[in-house]
């Protein structure tokens, strides 16, 4: 096996583990999903998340050491969190074919309600973040 794979495998084993203590047996994402209850939808909350991890390793970067995690785990996380995005972006926008829609922006669902482009193109949400 080369590193790529083996990091793969570690990286998919490593996800195994944690969504045993985060997720449910009918959800293995809850935990992201979380993010709903705010009007944040479940792919830009597991973005969150894996910025939190950018944010480790820039502190790792610029002070050397880090307290609680070390850099391959935050890596590792990181890429987890990447998959999470882009699995919850694919179940958000799945066509009824089971398709994802390569040519234009998604429609957001019902659960994407309330977000809106500000003019700096961030989005917030208008039921919370007025």
């Amino acid at each position: 096996m080369n590193d790529f794979d083996q990091i793969i495998a570690e990286m998919r084993e490593m996800h195994i583990k944690k969504r045993t203590d985060y997720g449910r047996i009918d959800d293995p994402y809850a935990n992201v999903r979380a993010s709903e209850a705010f009007g944040i939808p479940g792919w830009v909350g597991a973005l969150t998340r894996q910025q939190d991890k950018t944010r480790r390793l820039q502190k790792f970067v610029t002070e050397g050491n880090l307290a609680n995690e070390s850099v391959e785990d935050s890596l590792l996380d990181s890429i987890v969190y990447g998959v999470i995005a882009l699995a919850l972006w694919r179940e958000l926008n799945a066509t009824q074919e089971g398709q994802i829609s390569q040519d234009s922006q998604p429609e957001y669902s019902d659960r994407d309600k309330g977000w809106q482009a500000s003019e700096a193109s961030n989005r917030y949400c208008t039921e919370c973040c007025r």
